[in-house]
């Protein structure tokens, strides 16, 4: 489900036109504090809304030459008792 709410484009879910985190949409932006905070908002954001019990612990981004090579999120359900990460790295070529 995690993997669904980041990869899921808003407007690619039918009925639900809102959903989704787009991580792809951030893919050719130039890195910068301001780029990552979005993105971390918007991760907060849709956590929230659509998966509440989720608690987002950590989100950390990967750089190299100022480029955002990839993104953990760590993440944890209370209920559960459980804890994983969410990682997505783009192969450097």
């Amino acid at each position: 489900n995690i993997r669904n709410l980041m990869l899921t484009s808003p407007g690619e879910r039918v009925m639900i036109s809102d959903f989704g985190v787009g991580l792809r949409n951030y893919l050719f932006e130039n890195n910068s504090a301001e780029l990552q905070s979005r993105i971390n908002s918007r991760i907060r954001e849709q956590v929230e809304i659509f998966m509440p019990f989720v608690v987002i612990n950590n989100v950390e981004f990967l750089n190299q030459d100022e480029k955002i090579m990839g993104i953990r999120v760590f993440y944890s359900v209370p209920s559960q008792k459980f804890s994983d990460l969410f990682e997505v790295i783009k192969p450097i070529t």
